[in-house]
């Protein structure tokens, strides 16, 4: 008896258990695995989960690299590893991402678009990821400790998927690397970016057959899953119409990813004001320093430089009248920035007032008024911090 083969059948069948992983089908597994529960997580499932951190490892070092390029002083001499982290190479690798996350919180020498609080949280979060891989690659296989760092390692690669979501754009730079790597098109990584911005918003809703409808089709390998995959199709809610429930929560998620980012980069605007204001006046004494007093615009520039963009306001209105929609009010935020803005307003003229052909009129009136600003700004500042940190 001859068998006939269809190749072209046989390569389909197999192409649904295994296709090549790449930071979308890493960031699927890491969804899935998340939502499985005790009884359905095993090894297998869980080391394809793990494997994804060798990837986010690799190019956010490049893309912490290429950042560092930014960095207005001389940097000291940094031992920069892009190969894949392994046994031999992981300690090197994490002392560069503690180097590199020293430098990135000197927020000084970082201009506003570059580098800075953004750049030291990715790091951070990286950095951890790095660590818990070290702890997995150093585990017996097949025992509890394998278990628990596998766990871990997925846990703090989530975290990062967050800070790299909430951040915006690194994950784009991500896949462009990635992209570069695999001779893949400009185009194909503006759909695979699309597609990992849109699981991860998903990834948000209660529904486990929202988010499985739309990850199966991005996993790289099936075979690990397939009991778990079965199950959930099995239901008879999954061949249900929900798109119009998955794209609310897509909406609504993506709305507050924009807020969450908004907010942190008001916050970390409103505190990189504060930082330069400090280096006027002693804090202790609430006196000004000399020079500062010798050269007063100095001050009157950097006031007017936070008041010269109202862009910040009209863009937390914005977003605050969006969230609405979905019944999620943030007026507290948008009246602790028009506070911090009035005061900040009402000093600048003030002390602008006492200013003539460079020079102040009434220093005890002048330091005064500014050391009293300054105590209202930062207890703002404070607030503020404290809401964006519960939002």
């Amino acid at each position: 008896m001859i068998f006939k083969i269809n190749v072209n059948s046989l390569f389909k069948k197999i192409n649904i258990f295994y296709k090549k992983a790449t930071l979308l089908s890493d960031v699927a597994t890491r969804i899935l695995v998340s939502r499985m529960d005790q009884q359905s997580f095993n090894l297998p499932a869980g080391r394809e989960a793990a494997v994804g951190a060798i990837d986010i490892i690799k190019y956010t070092i490049i893309a912490i690299e290429s950042e560092l390029k930014y960095y207005k002083k001389s940097k000291p001499n940094l031992n920069i590893i892009t190969d894949k982290p392994s046994k031999e190479n992981i300690d090197s690798i994490i002392i560069f991402l503690k180097q590199a996350k020293e430098l990135f919180s000197d927020s000084k020498n970082w201009e506003r678009d570059y580098g800075g609080k953004k750049w030291e949280q990715v790091t951070d979060a990286i950095l951890d990821v790095t660590i818990k891989y070290k702890d997995y690659l150093n585990v017996k296989r097949d025992s509890e400790e394998e278990y628990k760092a596998i766990k871990n390692l997925i846990v703090s690669m989530n975290i990062f998927d967050g800070v790299a979501h909430n951040t915006g754009s690194i994950y784009n730079k991500l896949i462009k690397l990635e992209g570069k790597n695999i001779n893949r098109t400009n185009t194909s990584n503006i759909d695979i970016y699309k597609k990992l911005i849109r699981l991860r918003d998903l990834s948000e809703s209660e529904y486990d057959i929202d988010v499985m409808k739309e990850i199966i089709p991005e996993l790289g390998i099936q075979l690990p899953f397939k009991d778990y995959i079965t199950d959930i199709k099995n239901k008879p809610d999954y061949y249900k119409d929900t798109f119009e429930r998955r794209e609310f929560i897509i909406n609504r998620t993506y709305h507050l990813r924009e807020a969450s980012s908004r907010i942190s980069d008001l916050y970390i605007y409103l505190e990189n004001l504060i930082k330069k204001l400090n280096d006027f006046y002693d804090p202790k004494t609430h006196l000004m320093y000399v020079h500062v007093l010798d050269k007063p615009d100095s001050v009157i520039k950097e006031l007017n430089m936070f008041l010269y963009l109202t862009d910040n306001l009209h863009n937390i209105e914005l977003i605050a009248d969006k969230l609405k929609d979905y019944n999620i009010n943030i007026d507290n935020i948008l009246n602790l920035y028009k506070k911090f803005y009035a005061i900040t307003k009402n000093v600048y003229e003030k002390l602008d007032a006492l200013i003539s052909y460079d020079k102040i009129n009434d220093e005890e009136k002048f330091t005064k008024l500014f050391s009293t600003y300054m105590l209202a700004a930062k207890m703002i500042l404070e607030q503020f911090k404290k809401i964006k940190n519960d939002f």
